[in-house]
C-alpha cells in the first residue's frame, strides 16, 4: 500500500499523506481524503502532490498484488 503525498498550496507545506494532514488540523481522515482525490468539493487549500515517486510506489505496489 502506498500513500500519496498531499501539498497545501498556500504554505507549500508537503504532507507524507491525507492522514498527516488530518491529524495535524484535526479533520476526519475520510474528509480530507474526498476533498483531494475530487469525490467531494475541495474548499481547502489542500491538493495531491503528483510525483514521479507516487507513480513508482503505485507500480511496484501494483506488481506485489500480482505475485
Amino acid at each position: 500500500m502506498y500513500a500519496n503525498k498531499v501539498i497545501d498550496i498556500r504554505t507549500g507545506k508537503v504532507y507524507s499523506s491525507a492522514k498527516e494532514v488530518a491529524d495535524e488540523f484535526n479533520i476526519p481522515h475520510s474528509t480530507v481524503r474526498c476533498w483531494v482525490n475530487g469525490s467531494r468539493k475541495n474548499y481547502s487549500s489542500f491538493k495531491l502532490l503528483k510525483t514521479q515517486d507516487n507513480d513508482k510506489d503505485r507500480s511496484a505496489s501494483e506488481l506485489q498484488d500480482t505475485k
